[in-house]
């Protein structure tokens, strides 16, 4: 007796204008949407969306958002972000983002980006404005504003200012 294998969705394709779209895994663009979800997959090329969120995997070239949340790894090819909170890994070639969240390594070649928060952060003929990791790897090129201690040592400086102007301001 054969046991049947469970059947993954097909790749739905959607291109146009949309307010939301929704499916299993999902190939988007060109177009533009205000959210976009592809709860196991989604691939964005030529498009953009204000919000975009992906269950597991989530590659995008040519495009952009708003803000992406993705479950595991994340491709970006000529693209960009304001906000990207990544599951495992990020790579980001020939684009950039305001903060960047991932949860095992980002990667970042030939772009930048303002805040990249992640355990290792390889780049390479890039910029970055502060990094907050365990493990930095720059290679050519690339330039970073802070460095995770002088990231929290302009924290913990700040911290003390407002404290201290805080505390003084109470007192009248």
């Amino acid at each position: 007796m054969e046991i049947p294998q469970p059947q993954s969705e097909p790749v739905q394709q959607f291109d146009g204008i949309a307010m939301k779209i929704t499916a299993d895994r999902l190939n988007f663009g060109p177009g533009f949407a205000v959210q976009v979800s592809g709860q196991n997959e989604l691939s964005m090329s030529q498009s953009g969306a204000f919000a975009v969120a992906a269950g597991n995997d989530m590659n995008l070239s040519f495009g952009g958002s708003l803000g992406m949340a993705v479950g595991r790894d994340q491709q970006v090819i000529n693209g960009g972000t304001l906000v990207a909170a990544v599951g495992r890994d990020l790579s980001l070639t020939n684009g950039g983002a305001l903060l960047v969240n991932s949860g095992a390594t980002t990667q970042i070649t030939n772009g930048g980006s303002l805040v990249t928060i992640s355990p290792v952060v390889t780049s390479r003929d890039s910029f970055m404005g502060v990094v907050l990791a365990r493990h930095v790897e720059l290679d050519a090129g690339t330039r970073v504003l802070l460095n995770t201690q002088q990231a929290l040592a302009l924290g913990a400086a700040c911290g003390a200012v407002f404290g201290l102007l805080n505390w003084l301001f109470r007192r009248r």
